[in-house]
């Protein structure tokens, strides 16, 4: 973890000092990190990442169609209220996990 934070810190560091191609190799440097990790942990990088993206889908989709509800599209709602419906949709996929494993 240490190593990730080094890295991260880099990041920040070219990201501040406005150095994009510093920035773009630290970004890489970092997704090593993170593949070594996970290796180490025994899980599969892009299984992981392939489940995360399906989480963003389905709060994406969830934050859409209360949207739609209310009458409003994404260009018609500001940053807290999005905000707001996107840790209801986080709530909600916890709440149906913890029911999945209770079952």
């Amino acid at each position: 973890m240490t190593k990730l934070e080094e890295e991260i810190e880099e990041l920040k560091e070219a990201l501040l000092l406005g150095e994009k191609e510093k920035a773009k190799d630290e970004l890489g440097d970092i997704l090593f990190v993170l593949v070594n990790l996970s290796r180490f942990l025994k899980v599969h990088p892009e299984k992981a990442l392939s489940r995360t993206i399906r989480k963003f889908k389905t709060r994406f989709r969830y934050v859409e169609k209360r949207l739609q509800s209310m009458g409003k599209s994404f260009e018609q709602s500001n940053l807290a209220e999005m905000d707001g419906l996107w840790e209801e949709a986080k709530a909600r996929s916890k709440r149906k996990a913890r029911g999945a494993k209770a079952s």
